[in-house]
């Protein structure tokens, strides 16, 4: 539950352009799968890598959108969550035309 508000809220304060917020956010999600295990939400938490990587122009973690994008769909493709790749397109699409 709290990984699912980390990411929530985390979105929304990508939204608000709150990129403090947002990188507070991923950085808590981050370690709380470390700390439970739930690699589950890899995809997840690499689409939001992403996405604040965009919109910040920034690199995170010393790695760019696309290295975030290109693990994320990686993963969706070796556990079959296919629910993500709509995202993950409208995120590929949005860093190949920036």
């Amino acid at each position: 539950m709290q990984l699912d508000y980390l990411a929530f809220h985390g979105r929304y304060s990508l939204a608000s352009a709150d990129f403090d917020s947002a990188l507070n956010h991923y950085i808590d999600a981050k370690q709380l799968i470390e700390e439970t295990g739930y690699h589950l939400r890899d995809a997840e938490l690499d689409l939001f890598a992403a996405k604040i990587s965009q919109h910040t122009k920034q690199n995170l973690n010393a790695k760019d959108a696309n290295y975030y994008l290109q693990k994320a769909k990686n993963r969706i493709e070796a556990i079959e969550q296919w629910g993500l790749m709509p995202r993950w397109e409208e995120y590929n699409c949005l860093t190949n035309h920036d």
